[in-house]
């Protein structure tokens, strides 16, 4: 009963903190999804709408880090490899954030978001790969 009442209720704390992170009250959402950790370290979910969080305030080191943590638990949530890589295009990172893409399009071969973003990487990487 216990185990289910933490379950619940750490479930709670990440709805809430999704709720405050859709309205971008951002650091809200941190304390909730802070607090679901603190119920159960090991809510993958948590750790990818964190990742999410700080890549849309532009803390790219803090989603990267997030990001990882969530596909070490659940390594096959395509979200969290599109968001990884979304994340590291932006520090510029090419070659990473292209074997990203190309794992979420394992997970979800359909991954419609997941093919454009690889598409703009790899286009990225002619463009570096053909300057003097």
């Amino acid at each position: 009963m216990l185990h289910f009442l933490r379950m619940y209720v750490g479930k709670a704390q990440n709805n809430l903190g999704r709720a405050f992170a859709r309205q971008e009250n951002f650091d809200r959402a941190i304390v909730h999804y802070n607090k679901a950790l603190e119920i159960d370290p090991d809510f993958a979910n948590v750790y990818y709408n964190l990742g999410n969080v700080f890549l849309r305030r532009g803390e790219l080191n803090e989603a990267i880090k997030h990001y990882i943590k969530a596909l070490d638990l659940a390594p096959d949530l395509p979200e969290a490899h599109l968001n990884l890589g979304n994340a590291l295009l932006k520090q510029g990172k090419i070659e990473e954030a292209i074997a990203y893409y190309n794992k979420a399009i394992k997970l979800r071969p359909n991954y419609r978001e997941a093919l454009q973003n690889l598409q703009v990487a790899q286009s990225l990487k002619s463009q570096v790969e053909t300057q003097p």
